[in-house]
């Protein structure tokens, strides 16, 4: 488990923690966290990061993700991807329809039009 002494979690940490290949094998890397898809020059991207480690895909967003006084919505999103990846659906497919879904019972919410996926360094959605 990787635990940051400041409570933050960086790309550079995840990066120097798992060596060259840390996460080959890994399928899919789903980081609910505000702004986790943006790139910083002192803290890395974790796209990026996660691909050259080895994962195949990556989940993240690039704002906040959910207002304080709404937490419903990202938490219903979340459910709603990971329901349709287990009915066998693609990482951008179940992040399309989990989107879709979401906005129809809670409306536009801020932060779920900033997901982003990747497969490997490569931005799909």
């Amino acid at each position: 488990m990787l635990v940051c002494s400041n409570g933050n979690l960086t790309a550079n940490a995840v990066s120097s923690y798992y060596g060259s290949s840390g996460l080959s094998g890994t399928k899919l890397i789903f980081l609910e966290a505000c702004e986790a898809g943006r790139s910083s020059s002192t803290d890395g991207h974790f796209p990026s990061v996660f691909s050259n480690k080895g994962a195949k895909s990556s989940v993240s967003f690039t704002t906040t993700i959910s207002a304080s006084s709404d937490t419903n919505g990202i938490h219903y999103f979340s459910e709603q991807v990971y329901y349709y990846l287990q009915n066998s659906y693609s990482v951008s497919d179940a992040v399309k329809y989990a989107k879709t879904a979401t906005y129809g019972l809670y409306g536009k919410y801020y932060g779920a039009e900033s997901v982003t996926v990747y497969r490997g360094s490569t931005k799909i959605y």
